[in-house]
């Protein structure tokens, strides 16, 4: 069984298994996930679904053999983070401010 994580939107995740059903595969609506048989399933059924619905900000992500999360990038910035330039930390901008300091600078 391959497991499509849509990433809690409950609305592309039926969207996506209303486009199976058109292609003739079976496939399980839980929520935010999408249950699809293996030997029905190929990676570039994503691909065209994401091309299909004009998806361009989406991602598909393969997290092990049977699992694939679809998603939209967000950068550090947008969810109100930063990242320290000498070693990488993402942490708030006042966290980061004091572990700065660790670093010397």
């Amino acid at each position: 069984m391959i497991t499509i994580n849509l990433a809690f939107d409950e609305e592309i995740a039926k969207e996506l298994t209303d486009y199976l059903t058109e292609l003739g595969i079976d496939s399980k609506l839980k929520e935010s996930e999408v249950q699809v048989n293996k030997t029905d399933f190929n990676e570039r059924i994503l691909s065209t679904f994401l091309e299909k619905t004009n998806r361009t900000q989406h991602i598909i992500q393969k997290i092990n053999k049977n699992s694939y999360l679809i998603s939209k990038m967000a950068d550090v910035e947008d969810l109100g983070l930063g990242t320290c330039e000498i070693c990488g930390l993402v942490a708030t901008e006042d966290k980061l401010f004091s572990h700065r300091w660790t670093h010397g600078a």
